[in-house]
């Protein structure tokens, strides 16, 4: 069974399998590319160079399918991984914020016994210390666990 491709789709298909193999200077500058902003953007423990590939891998399958064309796909891939690694940054913060909320929220706080019930809600000592416990045990975690925890 033969399966039509679009031609966009086709040209993505062999740049992109170009950039799998590690002996090509783009394949290596776009790995390093990803690295960085993963390092940069504080998400190496989460996320690997691969998931981010494939992520914007899967991205210009989908655009191609559209019949648009990628010219340089190297470019093009270096651009949406960055993109990818933003908004998973973003999504991330938006998950801390919201986390730290319900546990404020849920009244975990005046259950802690070092600090005096009073000064609890929003103690920003106790906060700093607490969240530093749960980065403590997050990062404890399997790289699978945590990654299934973060989704």
């Amino acid at each position: 069974m033969t399966v039509n491709l679009p031609p966009e789709v086709h040209q993505f298909n062999c740049d992109a399998q170009l950039l799998l193999q590690p002996d090509t200077p783009y394949a290596r500058s776009l790995q390093a590319f990803i690295y960085q902003k993963l390092r940069q953007y504080s998400l190496e423990g989460y996320f690997t160079e691969l998931d981010v590939f494939a992520e914007a891998y899967l991205r210009g399958i989908r655009y191609a399918h559209q019949g648009k064309p990628i010219f340089r796909s190297h470019a093009w891939l270096k651009r949406t991984a960055y993109n990818i690694i933003r908004e998973w940054k973003r999504d991330r913060s938006r998950y801390c914020d919201a986390a730290l909320d319900d546990l404020l929220d849920q009244g975990a706080v005046s259950h802690h016994d070092d600090f005096p019930t009073e000064a609890m809600p929003r103690d920003e000592i106790w906060i700093g210390t607490e969240m530093q416990r749960v980065m403590h045990a997050f990062s404890a975690l399997d790289e699978s666990d945590r990654i299934l925890i973060y989704w």
